[in-house]
């Protein structure tokens, strides 16, 4: 039981060392899709701020 307990973590050690090398090496890459994916949303979240801040007047049209 406990060779099984061994190993278990030893696999869940191994993949997670090498999700978070391939995460690693992702974001270090200026070319990587992940890299443009975060920034593109960096910038509609900024877009959607300013967007927010803009202040419309509201205009009661009278009959």
């Amino acid at each position: 039981m406990i060779e099984f307990l061994l190993v278990a973590v030893f696999v869940i050690g191994f993949i997670l060392f090498g999700l978070i090398t391939f995460i690693w090496i992702q974001l270090n890459s200026t070319e990587s899709r992940l890299v443009k994916l975060i920034e593109d949303r960096i910038r509609l979240n900024n877009v959607y701020y300013e967007l927010d801040r803009l202040e419309f007047p509201i205009i009661v049209e009278e009959e």
